[in-house]
């Protein structure tokens, strides 16, 4: 308790008795002061009353909420320092950087040199773990990062690295409960000239800025969590950098969560516990945001949940109640999920027209932080200011090193954006494919092979080239199928998501206008819900959600030639360059990145009928073994 609730470092201090020069009997008489106000602090705080029964399902719901590293905001007490940008660094068109972001959960890493990024880990793909963080243990988090380096060494051929950027630094650290080892564990693992720490939020904003193509932005960076304050504005400049304009503990990831924790629909029958059960839990609020499609906002819940979402997390007591005393039927789920949906959006607009003034000088607004991945609000946002919205393709917590990186070293301002969403591992087993071909008969395709086989309905899974960045399959680990009632009925097979999950889908960004009904629309990343034409609803209603939106992926000729050309092929076939675009992945595992897992999928998948590896064909026949039903041969 008091590691949590005070500066242990300051009260440790001051019972260093020598070193205040005083008379024994003072000493002690000081010693004695600073314990007796450090039990009174800890009598406020505990307040310790008897917990009725609602009080109980209120540390029930908090618990979970602190699994996802959204624990009682540390802020609130004053103990946590700033950690401010370093200065004084000189970097040259050579200089190397490793920067790691070993929290609690959506631990990753990026190398970049000279300012460009050249690869992107995150472990939840290296241990096929979902959102996997760092470990508390010694010898597990040594052999973690070790199992990380030896990936990042196939992008990284010099013995060193000039700079190593800790996002959130010996702060996040602690306030995740780590030990002094965990410093000491990344200076023998990275071998670094340099190590410096960078700010958690200023790292969501870098990387959203730098990655947008603005020359000036406002921007958004907001979470659950972090080593400072949940939410943070930034006025962002190519030629000047980033400049701070307000920090606010205002929480909207956090309570997005509690909502998502009380739909009964979305979380089960039973209330999760987010530390055993992360990935669960992690998923909610993107559950949550599909599920109030189907739902109305209601008067009669707004003022309730717009007092949750004004709050720093911790709520009054009265509104706690209120919460948890609602007995909600199926129907009335719904339009409560749509009105915590309106609430989130309503928030996020209040807070950003405070600033108002400064979008009359700024490309555009950037949408960075964990709260970015809720693409009905980005909408909201940028249909609201009708300025251009820019969320880089990971804007949770794997994107942060990416954006730490770049606090030290970003691109030139001339420098086009690179296309980040491509940036991640090769297949684990790549050398292997030569081995692959030859035993399973694979054949060499090209575009045309695959539109063929798509337009005669088959679900073709796709793993070319690196693997993307962030939580969307954008085509390198996608399996794809046009956008038919047919194949969205086969689709939801594989994909065993809940009813009221939306079908995201892939066009060109050139046609948008002819698909949208609002529009031209640049979403590389799926990261905005627009609504259809009606017409293009006929023409695809897989990719229709229940309120006429959809979940797209808009794509360009210089992002992906070859899927590019797949949609041409479709589009001279059918009239409509749309497929359906969703995750390759096996049951509970993140975004596949390995051939030989692939290949068992293949087999394994009622629906699935071919893979694509590269520029090689795999089918469906020649993975199973006859004699033993979807059994894969190797």
């Amino acid at each position: 308790f008091f590691f949590d609730y005070f500066d242990f470092d300051f009260y440790f201090d001051k019972l260093k008795l020598a070193n205040f020069g005083m008379q024994q009997k003072t000493h002690t008489a000081y010693a004695l002061f600073i314990l007796l106000l450090m039990l009174a602090t800890w009598l406020v705080v505990m307040n310790p009353e008897p917990r009725s029964l609602l009080y109980q399902n209120h540390e029930r719901v908090m618990s979970t909420i602190r699994g996802l590293h959204l624990w009682d905001p540390h802020w609130t007490t004053g103990r946590r320092k700033e950690i401010t940008v370093p200065k004084n660094i000189k970097t040259t068109a050579e200089t190397s950087i490793i920067a790691i972001n070993c929290h609690v959960h959506s631990a990753s890493l990026t190398l970049s040199v000279g300012g460009r990024v050249d690869v992107v880990i995150g472990l939840e793909r290296i241990f096929e773990i979902p959102n996997y963080g760092s470990s508390y243990e010694m010898s597990q988090f040594r052999a973690e990062w070790k199992t990380a380096l030896s990936m990042v060494k196939q992008f990284h051929h010099k013995p060193f690295f000039d700079i190593g950027v800790i996002v959130g630094g010996d702060t996040i650290m602690k306030a995740a409960k780590r030990l002094e080892w965990a410093y000491q564990e990344l200076h023998n693992l990275f071998p670094v000239h340099t190590w410096v720490d960078v700010p958690h939020h200023m790292a969501h904003a870098a990387h959203g800025f730098y990655d947008s193509g603005y020359q000036s932005a406002l921007i958004i960076a907001a979470d659950g969590g972090g080593d400072d304050v949940p939410f943070n504005v930034y006025l962002g400049s190519r030629t000047s950098g980033i400049r701070t304009l307000n920090h606010s503990s205002l929480n909207l990831g956090k309570s997005f969560m509690m909502v998502a924790l009380l739909v009964e629909e979305i979380r089960g029958p039973y209330m999760p516990d987010c530390e055993k059960d992360r990935p669960l839990c992690s998923n909610l609020p993107a559950a949550l945001m599909a599920f109030s499609a189907f739902g109305t906002p209601r008067d009669k819940f707004k003022p309730l949940l717009n007092s949750v979402f004004k709050s720093n997390g911790t709520l009054p007591k009265d509104v706690e109640e209120e919460l948890l005393q609602l007995q909600l039927p199926k129907m009335e789920q719904q339009d409560f999920a749509a009105t915590a949906q309106w609430a989130l959006e309503q928030a996020l607009i209040s807070e950003i027209q405070k600033y108002a003034s400064e979008l009359k000088s700024v490309d555009g607004i950037v949408l960075s932080g964990g709260v970015a991945l809720n693409a009905r609000s980005n909408t909201a946002v940028q249909a609201h200011f009708g300025v251009p919205v820019h969320v880089p393709s990971a804007p949770g917590d794997d994107g942060v090193p990416i954006g730490g990186a770049w606090l030290i070293q970003a691109p030139t301002p001339a420098t086009p954006p690179q296309h980040l969403q491509y940036l991640g591992m090769y297949a684990k087993d790549l050398n292997e494919l030569p081995y692959f071909i030859k035993k399973y008969k694979a054949r060499l395709i090209n575009a045309k092979d695959v539109a063929d086989l798509l337009v005669r309905g088959e679900i073709v899974a796709v793993m070319r080239g690196r693997q993307e960045i962030g939580p969307r399959a954008l085509g390198h680990r996608s399996i794809l199928a046009l956008p038919t009632k047919e194949c969205k009925e086969k689709m939801n097979q594989y994909r065993n998501k809940p009813w009221y999950s939306p079908v995201a889908s892939v066009f060109p960004e050139d046609r948008a206008r002819d698909i949208l009904a609002s529009g031209a629309l640049r979403s590389p990343y799926m990261s905005f819900t627009p609504t259809l034409k009606p017409e293009m609803r006929r023409k695809a209603p897989a990719i229709v959600h229940h309120d006429g939106t959809s979940l797209p992926q808009t794509l360009t000729t210089s992002q992906d030639p070859w899927l590019m050309s797949v949609l041409a092929e479709i589009e001279t076939q059918t009239g409509t360059p749309v497929v359906i675009n969703t995750a390759f992945r096996a049951e509970g595992k993140p975004i596949i990145n390995s051939i030989k897992d692939a290949i068992k999928v293949l087999a394994d998948s009622p629906v699935v009928k071919y893979l694509v590896v590269d520029d090689f064909l795999f089918s469906e026949a020649s993975a199973i073994d006859r004699s033993q039903p979807l059994k894969v041969l190797r």
